[in-house]
């Protein structure tokens, strides 16, 4: 429901909601060619030029035995942008029949919207687990190391 949010500029909320879904997509992805950055999403580069990659971002679900959808995107470094071409898989998302520009500016504001929250919900996966074993570690290896610095400084 939340993708039918009709902004009064909707080219230039357009255009910052892709440069906000670059940098999610860089933390979640940060090296392109490699087909599986995170174990959690399967990358396939569909084309590459010097400043754009056309990316297949697939998730990975090995107890999953239907096909999972897949989001081909379009990357521009120059602009440092991220722009979704299709939504394979999800019915809601396909193509709009007819192409006015307000229909084809809707339909990209529908699918960035979407790839958006999807990227959230990537990141939030990947922080849960190795996130919270992570500070719990560092944090008793700082108390170790607080400990014994300070026993070092009473001349224990």
């Amino acid at each position: 429901m939340l993708n039918k949010v009709r902004p009064i500029n909707k080219s230039f909320c357009l255009q910052t909601l892709c440069e906000d879904n670059y940098s999610r997509l860089v933390k979640l992805i940060p090296c392109f060619e490699q087909a599986d950055n995170t174990g959690l999403i399967k990358t396939n580069v569909l084309d590459k030029a010097p400043f754009t990659y056309t990316l297949s971002l697939t998730p990975s679900c090995p107890t999953s035995s239907k096909p999972l959808p897949s989001i081909t995107c379009r990357v521009y470094l120059d602009t440092k942008s991220v722009d979704i071409v299709n939504v394979s898989g999800l019915p809601t998302l396909s193509r709009p029949q007819k192409s006015s520009p307000k229909r084809v500016l809707n339909h990209k504001w529908t699918l960035n919207y979407f790839f958006e929250k999807w990227l959230l919900f990537q990141l939030q996966q990947i922080n849960k687990t190795p996130f919270s074993q992570t500070s719990i570690h560092n944090s008793s290896v700082n108390k170790s190391s607080f400990f014994t610095a300070q026993a070092k400084d009473n001349g224990a």
